[in-house]
């Protein structure tokens, strides 16, 4: 598990409130259509071409025997934002090195036998339920990532697509150059450092608000 600080929202009365129904219509349509277009020209800064016998990434070599399908590059393109949505609710307020921690956490999660082995998956990770429509549901407060089923709104707001602009650029940095820290090599867990769950693992090292642990 992954014990972080909940996601708090000011319950003040706030200009759009006092808005008209119609203006605070408009506001909305106008501010998701900004983050949608924001996060649709991130994903399109990802140039990826074939080169002999490697996988060429905005310009960095990555091995690889075959060429990559469509289908794969889409899968990469949707991994790296899994892991930028995950560096952000979990580390936006962090610096460079707190969010490189939680990316790196994430991507010691695929490569670990007791967690799945794909960046969204390990992400969205956890108990789920079915609804009437057939749908299934992350059981609330119960995902690995605790952002993602606290029961409060996921999308990511306007005022902050230049922090997610920033995560996007550090999950490319982990995913694509693997970018690590070397002391985070085994470190699987971590928590807030306001709260103390009595975890028997190693404690491998405290970075910013967050203290990682083994996974022994």
């Amino acid at each position: 598990m992954v014990l972080n600080s909940k996601r708090t929202f000011n319950k003040e009365k706030t200009m759009e409130q006092r808005l008209p129904k119609w203006e605070r219509l408009v506001t909305f349509l106008l501010g998701t259509f900004c983050v949608t277009w924001a996060l649709l020209a991130l994903s399109d800064q990802i140039n990826i071409s074939y080169d002999r016998g490697s996988v060429v990434v905005n310009g960095n070599y990555i091995t690889d025997p075959q060429q990559p399908t469509k289908t794969e590059i889409a899968k990469l393109r949707q991994e790296l934002d899994c892991l930028a949505r995950n560096i952000y609710w979990e580390a936006r307020s962090e610096s460079t090195q707190g969010k490189i921690a939680v990316a790196q956490v994430t991507m010691n999660r695929v490569e670990h036998e007791k967690f799945p082995n794909s960046v969204c998956e390990v992400v969205y990770q956890g108990p789920t339920y079915q609804t009437w429509k057939d749908e299934q549901h992350p059981i609330r407060n119960r995902c690995q990532f605790s952002w993602y089923c606290d029961g409060l709104s996921d999308n990511i707001p306007p005022v902050n697509i230049s922090i997610f602009k920033e995560c996007y650029d550090i999950a490319k940095k982990v995913l694509l150059q693997e970018v690590r820290l070397p002391k985070l090599q085994r470190a699987v867990y971590y928590h807030a450092d306001y709260v103390n769950p009595g975890w028997k693992n190693k404690k491998v090292a405290k970075i910013g608000r967050h203290i990682f642990y083994s996974d022994s």
